[in-house]
């Protein structure tokens, strides 16, 4: 794909090509980053349009599973930001890597690293660690209490 509409600024010089793009689903939910709010309605306020094959082999998501929603808080300080849309890729719940995740731990969803430190333990991470402390949830004690909503494979925001 040419760049001369970037130094011209011709629109001309796109090349549009809407039949390969996927309209992601962008959700009046904010994910917390600190601590959860129940989600009392998702409803889609818009759309964004991504390309449908930068989606599978960039991202390596079927874009059918994803979905966008906003960052609130601070806990993802110097990662994530008050305000930037995340992108959620829900195919991802039943394999829990290393990463950042939307997850439910009793109090709405929230935005949170997690590392697998052992078969049954997940570590909980916050990127302000200055403000929040880590935390260790067991699944084997309480499995109901922690749920992965999906992964974060994207953000966007303002600079």
């Amino acid at each position: 794909k040419s760049l001369d509409w970037l130094v011209t600024g011709r629109k001309d010089s796109i090349s549009p090509s809407i039949s390969n793009h996927t309209h992601v689903k962008l959700y009046d939910v904010q994910v917390a980053g600190g601590h959860g709010a129940e989600v009392s309605v998702e409803s889609v306020i818009d759309t964004i349009t991504f390309d449908t094959n930068w989606l599978r082999s960039e991202l390596k998501c079927e874009p059918s599973q994803l979905s966008l929603v906003f960052v609130t808080g601070d806990s993802m300080k110097s990662t994530l930001k008050e305000g930037d849309v995340v992108m959620v890729d829900h195919s991802t719940v039943d394999n829990i890597s290393d990463g950042i995740w939307v997850i439910d731990i009793g109090g709405g969803p929230v935005v949170k690293r997690l590392q697998h430190i052992a078969k049954a333990q997940i570590k909980v991470i916050s990127d302000n660690d200055k403000k929040y402390d880590p935390f260790i949830v067991d699944l084997t004690a309480d499995p109901d209490g922690f749920r992965l909503i999906g992964r974060v494979v994207w953000s966007g925001g303002r600079m």
